[in-house]
């Protein structure tokens, strides 16, 4: 669970310092990853990049760059 409350604070970060606002979408992608028990971070990468297709490739590298440390 330590792994969920990183993943989360990431992407608060992340919204902070690159988007302003990340949809509701998103969120909604999160917390659906979240709740499957079997989800792994890497999982959760993916169904995150796939919530935000109109991303370009740079930005989907930040957020698993930030994901990942």
């Amino acid at each position: 669970m330590r792994e969920i409350e990183e993943l989360r604070a990431c992407i608060l970060k992340l919204e902070e310092e690159y988007y302003g606002h990340i949809s509701n979408e998103i969120e909604f992608k999160l917390d659906t990853s979240l709740n499957s028990t079997r989800a792994t971070l890497e999982e959760i990468i993916i169904r995150i990049e796939n919530a935000v297709p109109l991303l370009s490739p740079d930005r989907c590298q930040v957020i698993q760059k930030t994901l990942k440390k």
